[in-house]
């Protein structure tokens, strides 16, 4: 049996450039996948402190209204970005969470304290 031989696909420059680019192309996606929990966690904080502001209010229904016709969240995206933001607060090394793909993070969120 004969045994073939093994190319080295990186003697190749074009091969070389391709590989280069997607490792430079996953580098930047790991960065924005930190990046974008990091802004979930932000958006988080400050949908926390516009409810509370909105709580105070006569009108029950100005949350649920503002969040609809200013800021275009559901309720329950609203409620998962907060989660995150309270979340994100309970931790020192948040930051690796962060890395963590957004569906994710928001499952880990939601888990009870205990």
């Amino acid at each position: 049996m004969k045994k073939s031989k093994a190319t080295d696909v990186l003697a190749d420059p074009e091969m070389q450039r391709h590989t280069q680019r997607i490792l430079a192309l996953q580098k930047t996606e790991r960065q924005r996948r930190a990046k974008l929990g990091q802004v979930v966690a932000e958006i988080g904080a400050e949908l926390i402190s516009a409810k509370e502001t909105l709580d105070k209010t006569p009108d029950k229904t100005a949350w649920l209204r503002w969040l609809k016709d200013h800021v275009h969240y559901s309720a329950k995206t609203a409620e998962r970005y907060m989660q995150v933001a309270r979340f994100s607060k309970k931790f020192d090394n948040v930051v690796e969470f962060f890395e963590l793909d957004p569906s994710v993070l928001y499952r880990l969120a939601a888990l009870p304290d205990e």
